[in-house]
């Protein structure tokens, strides 16, 4: 598991640098259904009926749009609820 802090303030310098990203440098967590801090993402799995016919769907993930607050440093990222959990207990 990654330090939090850390990642949060290495994310806000990114994100505040004066050149912008390139699209090589563009990742996952860039996506609105990506969390930013453990990168969950999308899943796939099967519905299973009554008749055991498999059909495939989507499993995504809980993200939310965030503000946080790290060092003084205020910050919006795209969380998942777990990290959110995570977040609260480390304050």
């Amino acid at each position: 598991m990654c330090d939090f802090r850390g990642f949060l303030i290495a994310l806000f310098c990114e994100a505040r640098s004066d050149t912008p990203p390139s699209k090589d440098e563009r990742t996952g967590p860039d996506m609105a259904g990506t969390c930013e801090l453990c990168g969950k993402t999308t899943t796939f799995g099967h519905n299973v009926s009554f008749s055991k016919r498999r059909t495939n769907r989507k499993f995504k993930a809980n993200v939310h749009r965030k503000t946080l607050t790290v060092n003084g440093v205020t910050i919006r990222t795209n969380v998942c609820t777990q990290c959110m959990r995570t977040a609260a207990k480390t304050k």
